[in-house]
């Protein structure tokens, strides 16, 4: 990671005061990301899915994300109406850059590009 990136990085980390918190909000909020599991969000901001998952209730009491389940999986989207949802994907886009926008939806379109060929997958055995 460059000098440049982290020190843009560490300026986002000190206004919400998390670095957790701070890669979940790059992660829901940068691209209005589709709905992700904890595991995913740990995976993809590099921390523990007990630290994402503390963030992630804090942020689900605020009304910040949406909180949907299925069985026993826990799945989280951005909250897009809520009131401060554009103020934090501007902060977010402000404080990541192109270099983090272009990795995530290249990680977006891997993702899409493997569900497509998955949903064939069933269909053809269908």
């Amino acid at each position: 990671m460059c000098v440049v990136h982290t020190r843009i990085m560490n300026a986002l980390e000190l206004i919400v005061s998390s670095r957790t918190r701070a890669g979940v909000f790059t992660t829901l909020f940068c691209l209005g990301q589709r709905e992700l599991h904890n595991r995913e969000i740990a995976r993809r901001v590099k921390h523990s899915e007990a630290a994402v998952r503390q963030e992630l209730s804090k942020l689900a009491d605020l009304d910040l994300v949406h909180v949907r389940r299925d069985g026993n999986r826990v799945y989280y989207s951005a909250n897009r109406s809520h009131p401060l949802y554009h103020e934090i994907h501007s902060i977010v886009l402000k404080t990541t850059g192109l270099m983090e926008v272009s990795r995530l939806l290249s990680v977006c379109l891997k993702d899409s590009r493997e569900s497509i060929s998955g949903e064939k997958r069933v269909q053809s055995l269908s």
